[in-house]
């Protein structure tokens, strides 16, 4: 298996148990899900322009009046209260196609954030398996380089009885001491890395902190690259090149709001009321108001907000043209790299092999006395590097195929 983790701890997480813990807890999924909750009512408080208005108003009003007659003014004779019930009911017959405008803007933006989820998705797909490839790394660089302390300390242990023995010299043997002291400082560094891979994890995980006795167990589902890739059918697909549409049509929407500022507003308004001093008013009064509102001058500002709006949308057009320019450079790097890295992974590990029987030739060579110090220590550093090499691709591998998902707009997050 690929990178497998196993042990004894008190929790076990396998791959499945992070991704359900992710889509129920990450934080960005979350924010980017009550985004586009957020919007969607944004775009039902819209249809309320399609609908009548209906205010209730009820007043009382205490006080007294004078009585004008000619030049001369009679003091009312005391404070009498007057009261006032109405309901008006209120439809906009026109408004310069505004309505529908707004209702299709607030379409678009919530198609916006719909797919800014489906991006939020993709990348918290790729930080998962990045996050526990790391992990699984981690995991085993730390026996990797516990065994290399190993390793260096039986060279170093063969080389000081050579030394003392009178067949190796001082150089030779500080340099394996301090070899081993190199693998010993590594072995410190994997510890310390360890740590930040869990802490990693744990906030793709939407956690604070990972147990330090937990275990990581299992696998990152792998597969092997498509030989067909049609890059140009794949950029129009994904989230970010119908982000990019939808701000366009937002932007078309945002053009004709402006416009409709040029247009009348008809609108339709019904009153009826009672008035009078006593309680319940008994004084019944109606109206029905046909209003039209013919816009002449506002100072420029509809001309300057039309001019504005059709620039937004000459930007949107541009952005959403380097969008897909870009998304075709993304796509074909993420393939290329996914490509590089399976292939990398077979070429290591016949390194890895190859130096491991040079290794076993080498010691025995060394320990006979027929291969000199300087060689045998770069068979033994080959190797080494080869190992340390091997596993890092490994982890490239998974990284790999991830981001080339993520470029797909893909992932395991759904």
């Amino acid at each position: 298996s690929i990178l497998s983790v196993s042990g004894h701890a008190n929790e076990v997480l396998t791959w499945d148990d992070c991704v359900r813990e992710t889509s129920s807890n990450n934080l960005s999924l979350k924010a980017a899900k009550e985004d586009v909750n957020s919007f969607s009512y944004k775009k039902r408080a819209l249809w309320s322009n399609f609908l009548p208005a209906v205010n209730a108003g009820l007043s009382d009003s205490y006080g007294n009046s004078s009585i004008r007659s000619g030049s001369v003014v009679t003091p009312g004779t005391g404070a009498t209260s007057y009261y006032s019930v109405s309901v008006t009911a209120s439809q906009n017959l026109f408004a310069g196609f505004q309505n529908k405008a707004q209702l299709d803007q607030a379409q678009a933006n919530m198609e916006v954030k719909e797919w800014t989820l489906a991006d939020v998705k993709a990348q918290i797909s790729f930080n998962l398996t990045s996050a526990f490839a790391q992990l699984m790394y981690a995991e085993e660089y730390v026996k990797l380089t516990d065994d290399i302390v190993k390793r260096r300390g039986d060279n170093f242990n063969l080389v000081r009885l050579r030394f003392e023995g009178g067949n190796e010299n001082k150089g030779s043997f500080l340099l394996s001491k301090a070899t081993l002291d190199g693998a010993e400082l590594d072995h410190i560094q994997a510890l310390r890395f360890l740590e930040v891979a869990k802490q990693q994890l744990a906030s793709v995980l939407g956690r604070n902190k990972l147990g330090d006795d937990i275990e990581i167990k299992g696998d990152v589902p792998l597969t092997q690259p498509d030989t067909n890739v049609d890059i140009k059918s794949i950029s129009t697909s994904i989230p970010g090149h119908q982000k990019a549409l939808s701000q366009v049509k937002a932007s078309q929407s945002g053009l004709t709001i402006a416009r409709s500022n040029f247009y009348p507003s008809l609108n339709l308004t019904g009153t009826s009321s009672r008035q009078g001093s006593s309680w319940f008013p008994q004084s019944r009064n109606w109206s029905v108001t046909l209003g039209l509102t013919i816009p002449l001058f506002n100072g420029g500002n509809d001309f300057y907000s039309t001019f504005s709006a059709a620039s937004a949308l000459s930007s949107t057009i541009y952005s959403q043209q380097d969008t897909d320019v870009q998304a075709l450079f993304n796509i074909k790097q993420a393939y290329t790299s996914f490509l590089n890295a399976v292939e990398q992974v077979k070429v290591s590990n016949s390194f890895v092999a190859a130096a491991t029987v040079r290794s076993e030739i080498g010691r025995a060579k060394y320990n006979n006395g027929i291969l000199l110090f300087e060689e045998w220590d770069i068979i033994e550093n080959d190797l080494i590097n080869r190992q340390k090499t091997a596993l890092q691709n490994l982890r490239d591998r998974i990284i790999a195929e991830a981001a080339w998902l993520q470029a797909q707009g893909k992932g395991v997050i759904k």
